[in-house]
């Protein structure tokens, strides 16, 4: 066992504890391995084989700061980026979740993705999965509109997950939120009006079907 080994490797002729020999090429130490006080010299080359289990170390997500867009108006939100101290570019599967609060988000780029939740265009949340570079590729392309007419906070949720690819530990996650204030911006009024009339002279004409409309007058 390792105290046998141990004691082999050490003279138990030491004279001394924690002392450096006199051509200070030896350490005597002291310690307690059989149940018995004893002090050892290291004299020579041993080794003692150790072996380093790698820990699965989780993905980290780089998203930009907080953004501000008008209702009904697309934002494309650039600057966000997935990386992985276990996988290089190009190599390895991780699994994103994308979602917003009160809008939908878009992907402009879905080469190399595989879709289990969504489709990339105009969802709610979609989960996708992929290289670390087919999903940055798409995430550089990410768009997020507001629910029609609302106006408020809002914020976009991103986790990626490495699916245990490398070492122990199980799967890692990191979770990021880009928050997002959305602005009501002023809507024109719209105005519907009938076709061509054709009228008798010095005869009234009933215009029917004239309206006006304006979405920021009705609650909105």
């Amino acid at each position: 066992d390792l105290a046998r080994r141990i004691q082999s490797m050490m003279d138990v002729r030491a004279p001394g504890l924690g002392q450096p020999a006199p051509d200070g090429g030896r350490l005597f130490i002291g310690g307690n391995v059989t149940g018995t006080a004893q002090v050892w010299r290291i004299a020579g080359t041993n080794t003692i084989p150790v072996t380093v289990i790698h820990t699965n170390l989780p993905p980290v997500n780089t998203v930009p700061a907080g953004k501000s867009v008008n209702d009904n108006t697309d934002l494309i939100l650039g600057g966000t980026v997935v990386s992985d101290p276990d996988l290089s570019v190009g190599s390895g599967i991780v699994k994103m979740t994308v979602s917003a609060a009160h809008g939908v988000v878009s992907l402009a780029s879905v080469a190399g993705l595989t879709f289990s939740s969504g489709d990339g265009t105009a969802d709610g949340a979609m989960t996708f999965s992929g290289s670390l570079a087919a999903v940055n590729t798409a995430l550089a392309t990410l768009t997020y509109r507001s629910a029609l007419y609302y106006n408020g906070s809002d914020a976009i949720t991103i986790t990626s997950n490495d699916n245990g690819n490398s070492g122990t530990g199980g799967a890692r996650t990191d979770t990021d939120a880009i928050p997002l204030t959305v602005t009501h911006a002023n809507l024109a009024p719209v105005n519907t009006v009938p076709g061509g009339q054709t009228a008798l002279q010095a005869t009234n004409l009933t215009l029917n079907g004239l309206a006006v409309a304006d979405a920021d007058l009705n609650g909105n």
